[in-house]
C-alpha cells in the first residue's frame, strides 16, 4: 500500500479494515485530500466519507479530488454557531484556540483571523453518516476536547476513533481533556503512536490485533512522500544525463577548433584544460592539476584535447556522474549512522555465542537468548527453531547503537553484573545483558519494573526458559518514577499484542478511584532508583525507555543516579529531549560514549519521530578512565 498519512495512521487502520472494500469514515480536520491525509488510501480503495475542513483553499481542493465524499467547509465545536478561525497559511496549524494562535505567531508563523460556521459532531453524524462508521479521525489543533466531549457516543458508535493527542507542535500530552469521556462510553485506548491515540469500541474487540505493533516492514507499504521524492530524483537524473551527453557532443567540435587542418596540436594552455573540465565534469580543474597536464602536452605524452578528454572520461568522478541510478544513490541503512567512542560492531561480534543450538519452540538470538514467539505473535510466529545472526545493523527490536551500549555496560562491570530495566516488558534487556554477562563468567542480578501483570508473567517465564534462578532476578509489578505513592496503569485485554502502555502519574485520589471502578485501570506502587539501590547496591546498567518521560525521570533522579548507577542506556523520543539530556548529563559529569539520534519525518506541523534515538552514558564517578 501507499501511506499518505503523516505518521502512518493509515497503515494501522488498513490492518483493522483490510477486508472492508466499501467502508465509511468521518475526518474532522481533513486539511488536504492527499498530503498527510489519513483517508486518501481508503478513498482510493473505494471508500467514501465526510471531510470537514474550514479553510477555503483546502476545502476547494477536497471538493475537486473527493467527488464521492461529503466535503464541509465548517469547524466542529461544542455547540452550533460561529467562531473565529486563526488561519496559519501553508500549514495544518489553523486553530480556533486564540492562545495557540498567539504561540504560532511567536514562532514566526503568520496568523489571519476569519469567521467560520461551527456545527456539532452530533449534527454532522445525524445528517451525513450512515449507521456504520468504520473510523472517526479528529485533528483540530487544540480543540479536540470541545469536539469530543459534546459527542454522543451512546448514539453514534464509530468502530475506531483516532485523535491527535498532543498540543500543537509539542510532545506535551492533551488526552486528559477528552479520554475520560471516550473511555466512559465503552471505548478502550489501544495504541499511541507518539502523536495520536487510537480507541476501539469494546464491542469490536476483534479489531484489537491491528494495534499490536507499530508500522513495520511486514505491512508492505511505501510512503507517498518517498515516492514523490523518487520521481523528482528520476527527473533530476535524466536532466543530468542529458547535460553530460550534450557535453560530450559539444566536446568534438570544440576540440576540432584546437587543431590545425593537418591535425597538429595548437598551443595548449590553462584555458584549454579548463574548457575540457567544464565540458565534461561541469567544474574547473584543480590548480595543481593544470601545470601537470600542460607538461604532459609539452612532452608529447598527450597529443590532442581528445587525449585529455579520454583521461577525464575514465575518471571515477565522471563514472559516478554518468552512471547515477536509483540503486547507486540509495543510502545504506540509517542505523549505521551513529557516533561512538568505541567500536560498536566489534563489541557485538565479540559477544556472539559460537555453535549455538536451535531451541524447538523458541527463536534464539546471537547471545543465546531463547525467545518465546508468543511475546510478539504477529512478528515472531513461525520463527520457532530459528537462530538469529548478529543484528548488524538492526533486528526486529534494536540496532547497533542500543546493542553496543548495553554490551559496553556488561564489559565495564566487575565480577557481578546488575541491570535494572524500566518498563521491562518480557525482560528483553535483562535477558540480553544477563546472558552476555553469564557467558563471561560473571554473577548476575537482573531487576525489572513493569506495570502490566501479564508482561510480568512473560518476563518471569522468559527468565526460567533461559535458566535464570529466582535468586538471580526480581521483577517489580509497579511504575518507575522518582516519587512516592501510586500511579494508574491501563489494563490490557491481550498483553501479547498490546505493548507500550503508559502510566498516569499525579492523578488525585478521587479520579484514581473513579478510573479503577471502570475496570480499565489498576493502581500500582511507584518504584524509584533509590529503593532498588538500597536493596541491591551499585547498578551496572540502567535501561530507560519510558515513552517521552526520560528527561523528567533522569533530571528528578540525578542524585541517586550519580551515586548508584555506572552506565545508563536511554531511549530518546525527540531531538529536543536528546538535547536537554545531553546538556544535563554533561553538566553533571557523565560521558556520552555512544549516540544515535532519533529519526523523524518532516511535516508542516513539525517533525514527527519515526524511530527512537539511543544514548549511552558512562558515570565517570563510578567508572573512571
Amino acid at each position: 500500500m501507499i501511506s499518505y498519512a503523516q505518521n502512518y495512521e493509515d497503515v494501522i487502520l488498513e490492518r483493522a479494515f483490510a477486508g472492508v472494500s466499501r467502508g465509511f469514515y468521518v475526518d474532522v480536520g481533513a486539511w488536504d485530500p492527499i498530503i498527510d491525509s489519513v483517508t486518501c488510501h481508503f478513498y482510493r480503495r473505494g471508500w467514501r466519507g465526510v471531510n470537514i475542513e474550514p479553510l477555503r483553499v483546502k476545502h476547494e481542493a477536497l471538493c475537486r479530488a473527493r467527488r464521492r465524499d461529503v466535503n464541509l467547509q465548517i469547524a466542529v465545536g461544542a455547540e452550533a454557531g460561529s467562531a473565529i478561525l486563526y488561519e496559519v497559511d501553508g500549514t495544518g496549524l489553523s486553530t480556533l484556540d486564540g492562545e495557540i494562535a498567539v504561540n504560532h505567531v511567536k514562532n514566526n508563523f503568520v496568523s489571519r483571523p476569519s469567521e467560520v460556521e461551527v456545527q456539532t459532531l452530533n449534527a454532522v453524524f445525524e445528517a451525513y453518516a450512515p449507521g456504520e462508521v468504520h473510523f472517526l479521525k479528529v485533528d483540530c489543533e487544540g480543540s479536540e476536547a470541545q469536539v469530543l466531549n459534546a459527542f454522543d457516543l451512546s448514539r453514534f458508535r464509530p468502530k475506531i476513533i483516532l485523535v491527535e493527542a498532543t498540543w500543537p507542535m509539542t510532545r506535551d500530552p492533551s488526552h486528559n481533556g477528552f479520554e475520560p469521556h471516550i473511555v466512559a462510553n465503552g471505548y478502550t485506548m489501544r495504541y499511541f503512536d507518539g502523536l495520536n491515540r487510537f480507541y476501539c469500541a469494546d464491542e469490536y474487540s476483534e479489531l484489537m490485533a491491528a494495534f499490536a505493533l507499530p508500522p513495520n516492514i511486514f505491512d508492505n507499504f511505501r510512503r507517498y512522500a518517498d515516492l514523490r521524492a523518487e520521481a523528482k530524483l528520476t527527473r533530476d537524473i535524466k536532466t543530468l544525463q542529458s547535460k553530460l551527453e550534450n557535453g560530450r557532443a559539444m566536446l568534438k567540435p570544440q576540440a576540432s577548433k584546437l587543431l590545425h587542418p593537418k591535425g597538429k596540436l595548437m598551443s595548449v594552455d590553462e584555458q584549454t584544460i579548463q574548457q575540457c573540465y567544464q565540458l565534461i565534469l561541469g567544474r574547473n580543474a584543480e590548480k595543481e592539476v593544470v601545470p601537470y597536464y600542460v607538461d604532459l602536452f609539452k612532452n608529447n605524452k598527450l597529443n590532442t584535447p581528445r587525449d585529455l578528454a579520454q583521461i577525464i572520461f575514465q575518471s571515477q568522478e565522471f563514472r559516478d556522474q554518468i552512471n547515477i541510478t536509483k540503486d547507486s544513490i540509495s543510502a545504506s541503512s540509517p542505523f549505521y549512522y551513529y557516533n561512538t567512542l568505541f567500536d560498536g560492531q566489534d563489541i557485538m561480534r565479540r559477544h556472539a555465542v559460537r555453535d549455538l543450538v536451535a531451541s524447538p519452540g523458541h527463536l534464539t538470538n546471537f547471545l543465546g537468548v531463547r525467545i518465546d514467539p508468543e511475546i510478539y505473535p504477529p512478528l515472531l510466529k513461525g520463527r520457532e527453531g530459528e537462530i538469529e545472526a548478529v543484528p548488524i545493523p538492526s533486528n526486529w527490536h534494536a540496532d547497533i547503537a542500543e546493542w553496543a551500549a548495553a554490551l559496553r555496560a556488561v564489559e565495564l562491570s566487575g565480577d557481578t553484573f546488575r541491570v535494572v530495566e524500566l518498563g521491562c516488558g518480557w525482560g528483553c534487556w535483562m535477558l540480553n545483558t544477563g546472558c552476555a554477562a553469564r557467558s563471561l563468567g560473571k554473577k548476575v542480578h537482573l531487576i525489572g519494573i513493569e506495570g502490566d501483570k501479564d508482561h510480568v508473567a512473560m518476563a518471569v517465564k522468559s527468565m526460567s526458559v533461559n535458566n535464570f534462578t529466582e535468586d538471580q532476578f526480581k521483577i517489580y509489578h509497579g511504575i518507575a518514577a522518582n516519587e512516592s505513592g501510586v500511579a494508574l496503569f491501563p489494563i490490557a485485554d491481550d498483553a501479547a499484542i498490546q505493548w507500550g502502555s503508559a502510566p498516569l502519574l499525579g492523578v488525585d485520589p478521587a479520579a484514581r478511584r473513579a478510573a479503577v471502578k471502570t475496570g480499565k485501570y489498576i493502581e500500582l506502587p511507584v518504584v524509584g532508583i533509590q529503593k532498588i539501590a538500597n536493596e541491591v547496591g551499585a547498578i551496572d546498567l540502567l535501561h530507560i525507555d519510558i515513552q517521552g518521560g526520560e528527561f523528567d525521570f533522569v533530571s528528578s533522579s540525578m542524585h541517586a543516579l550519580k551515586q548508584h548507577v555506572a552506565y545508563i542506556l536511554i531511549g530518546t523520543h525527540s531531538r529536543q529531549i536528546e538535547g536537554r539530556i545531553m546538556e544535563l548529563m554533561l553538566a553533571e559529569g557523565w560521558r556520552l560514549e555512544i549516540e544515535r539520534p532519533a529519526f523523524f519525518n518532516m511535516h508542516n506541523e513539525g517533525p514527527q519521530v519515526s524511530v527512537d534515538g539511543v544514548q549511552g552514558w558512562r558515570n565517570l564517578r563510578m567508572l573512571p578512565d
